[in-house]
Parts: C-alpha cells; structure tokens; sequence
C-alpha cells in the first residue's frame, strides 16, 4: 500500500491539528484503523507552522481542501512509476513525487509581505528535506528521497491565491507496487 505509506511518511511533518482535520468522514474499518496510526505519529518531526495536509491528484479536492486552509499547508502529489529489473531478477520502482509548502495570500498583498511568506515556505520545505536526506525504510525497502530533487516556486492563484514551493524528487523501493 504505497499511496498509504506516502501519505503516513508525509503527514508526521504536519501539526497535530493539521492531522486532525484531514480526516472529514470515517468509511469504515480500514479507514479508521489508518486514521489512528496517522494520528498515534510521534511529533518529533513535526513543522507546527504546517497547519494543512492535502494529499492526492483529485484537482476539485485539491481544491475544495486548500479553501479551507486559513495557514500554511504541506500539499503531497504523486505522479509516474517506473519499474526496472536487474540481474538478479530483483524489480525497483521509482515513483516521482512533488511536496509542496504554501500558503494563501490576500490578493492585495505587497511584494516584501509576499516574499516574507515565500522565505518562510522555503524554510519549512528545507526542513523536509533535509529530514529526508538519507531517511531510508529498510523494513519497507524504500528511500525517500533519491537526489536530484528541484525545489521550484509554486504559484496558484486557482488554489486560493497560494504562494510557496514545490520540491520534486523519485521515491524509490524495491517492489512497492
């Protein structure tokens, strides 16, 4: 279950209360059972600034949930796998990630109020990454960052006018899917 196992990894960066509010309606046993090993996370890792967790490529959800973020939210997107086999048979798949750290702005902002909130965006997704530097799941066989990653300027005005920054990078694993 590797979207669960992204989605776990991601969210111990966000507040509590961030956590808290991901979860909008139980659907079942499964759902409540990974909502409380979420929320059992210890808070060593935690950004408390990180106020929002969104999770997922559902653009109107995407949406709808960053509406409804007042402060700075952690946004985890996944996109492609690729798989390869090597010699020995074994099958590694890298799957590309893109963990954005934003917030909305007023539409009337200044430009240093603007590049303030950009600096404090770019601190937080520093602080990820350098949390995930050499972090590797050897009971899960998967490393979480697997370098180059790009860190570029995220700028959506579709998304409740955010301002922040998305950092890109392969999450790799040996047989994840």
């Amino acid at each position: 279950m590797i979207l669960f196992e992204l989605c776990k990894y991601f969210s111990r960066f966000v507040s509590r209360a961030g956590i808290e509010s991901f979860f909008l309606a139980s659907s079942g046993d499964e759902y409540d059972k990974m909502s409380r090993e979420l929320l059992a996370l210890p808070d060593t890792m935690r950004i408390p600034e990180l106020t929002g967790f969104i999770f997922g490529i559902d653009e109107t959800a995407v949406k709808q949930r960053i509406s409804q973020v007042a402060g700075c939210y952690l946004f985890v997107d996944y996109s492609g796998i690729s798989s390869s086999v090597d010699k020995l048979d074994v099958k590694t798949d890298l799957m590309h990630i893109a963990v954005t750290v934003a917030m909305p702005r007023p539409s009337d902002e200044d430009q240093f109020a603007n590049m303030i909130s950009q600096d404090r965006c770019l601190e937080y997704i520093s602080v990820i990454r350098s949390n995930m530097r050499y972090d590797i799941d050897k009971k899960a066989h998967i490393e979480w960052m697997v370098f180059p990653s790009n860190i570029s300027p995220f700028v959506a005005k579709e998304l409740s006018n955010s301002f922040g920054w998305t950092m890109e990078f392969d999450v790799k694993g040996i047989d994840i899917v």
